[in-house]
């Protein structure tokens, strides 16, 4: 079987961010501190999650950690949420929502670490070596 994750000796961070070029600057930040990093688009565009039915996902399976900015101003962002919450209690989640949202999903962000939205990458960085 094969590792769905590449240099497994380093931490794992999958970072599910819905604009590429935002999300690939994260993860170039993750992968300065030392950090592998897989990023994933999630369900936008068209693109099949397995977390909306609470199937589970390769690439979670192998994260320590996930960071999520998906928007959760509908419907398809919550889903992965909660199918993240409920299939991976147990990987650390850093999400990115505005202070809404952190109201509005305080059942689902329970337990999270709830960064802002517009939070820098290094800001970012710095939370997920606090919670890694």
């Amino acid at each position: 079987m094969t590792h769905a994750w590449p240099f497994a000796e380093r931490p794992r961070v999958l970072v599910e961010h819905p604009d590429a070029e935002a999300g690939l600057e994260l993860a170039g930040a993750l992968r300065d501190a030392g950090y592998a990093v897989a990023v994933c688009r999630g369900p936008g565009g068209g693109n099949r999650c397995p977390l909306h039915g609470l199937e589970p996902c390769a690439i979670v399976d192998g994260a320590d950690l996930v960071v999520t900015a998906l928007e959760f101003d509908g419907p398809t962002g919550r889903d992965v949420l909660k199918g993240l919450r409920l299939r991976y209690p147990g990987t650390p989640l850093v999400v990115a929502a505005t202070a809404a949202e952190s109201i509005e999903l305080a059942e689902e962000l329970h337990g999270c670490v709830v960064v802002p939205v517009d939070a820098e990458p290094e800001r970012i960085v710095d939370v997920v070596k606090e919670v890694a």
